[in-house]
């Protein structure tokens, strides 16, 4: 028995399972190598991608002619929709804020796709209608305050504005948005600069005065 295991060629085995354990580190690093390949190209290619064209403000003359804005400031604007005061400002690097007084409860309405933090005090919320739902975060302090969303009348404006983000808390509802996203899907592709765009940007602003009208009064 001594002699048979005396026997065995134990210089090959360990040949053997010395190349088959460098495969394996061979193989290893050959994937952490691809995996670093990969992520480099990936931020290559991010930071390559070009990023869409910021839009320049609307013109004074929009908006004090056809809109009915009274300049207060230099990129400051008022008018007033339905009885009450709304603000709004734009520049090229802080985007647009539309803003009326709605003095009362808090609540934030924003797109699912919205990846910063949910509003500090509020709590996720369903409206209980399902396009509402399907496509925005309801922040509320009170679950029940969600379901103001689903008037038939504030539902279809908040849906016919292509990008949604409005915040209640508690002295002033405003929609806010810094990438002038909103103005953008509105525009589909017309040029912002054209006469094209005017009857675009006239019902976009409009639509969001009446948005946040409606929620400051159910708000109140």
């Amino acid at each position: 028995m001594a002699s048979w295991w005396d026997a065995l060629p134990w210089e090959w085995f360990g040949i053997i399972g010395g190349l088959g354990c460098s495969a394996l580190c061979g193989l290893f690093c050959v994937g952490l190598v691809g995996v670093a390949i990969w992520r480099v190209s990936k931020q290559a290619t991010d930071s390559s991608s070009p990023a869409l064209p910021a839009l320049p403000p609307d013109s004074p003359a929009l908006l004090t002619g056809p809109l009915g804005y009274i300049r207060t400031g230099e990129f400051e604007y008022s008018r007033e929709r339905w009885g009450r005061p709304l603000l709004y400002t734009c520049t090229l690097e802080g985007g647009a804020t539309w803003q009326a007084d709605a003095v009362g409860r808090r609540i934030c309405v924003r797109e699912h796709s919205d990846r910063n933090p949910a509003p500090a005090g509020l709590s996720l919320a369903q409206t209980g209608d399902g396009a509402l739902d399907l496509r925005f975060a309801t922040y509320c302090s009170s679950a029940q305050d969600a379901g103001l969303l689903a008037d038939p009348e504030l539902r279809d404006h908040l849906l016919s504005v292509p990008w949604v983000h409005v915040v209640a808390d508690g002295q002033t509802v405003q929609m806010r948005d810094p990438g002038r996203q909103a103005m953008s899907l509105a525009l589909n592709g017309i040029s912002a600069d054209s006469a094209d765009a005017t009857p675009t940007k006239m019902r976009l602003h409009d639509t969001v005065g009446d948005v946040l009208v409606m929620l400051a009064d159910r708000l109140s």
